[in-house]
């Protein structure tokens, strides 16, 4: 069986990345692994220029992670789930 790996995605624009997706395989949780995946990550970005970066995050143990390596909470969000379709005339 492959092993699995820490991941995450961050989509990255002249504004900064939103970084979302962050796993950690259940085996390697309370390590610091996603932590250290996502520091070399926003490093390779401050590289390359990236001055902003951003994330959501529901989960308390993720938080403090982002926590540690310099994410400041700045406020919620909420997700709406439409039942079907909506349009919206302009």
């Amino acid at each position: 069986m492959p092993e699995l790996v820490p991941a995450l995605a961050s989509y990255t624009t002249s504004w900064g990345t939103t970084v979302g997706g962050v796993y950690t395989p259940p085996g390697q949780r309370g390590q610091g692994v996603a932590r250290r995946v996502l520091a070399g990550h926003l490093a390779e970005l401050r590289e390359a220029g990236v001055r902003r970066a951003v994330l959501f995050s529901s989960d308390p143990a993720a938080r403090r992670a982002y926590e540690a390596i310099g994410f400041q909470r700045c406020g919620s969000y909420a997700l709406v789930l439409f039942a079907g379709p909506t349009f919206v005339e302009q």
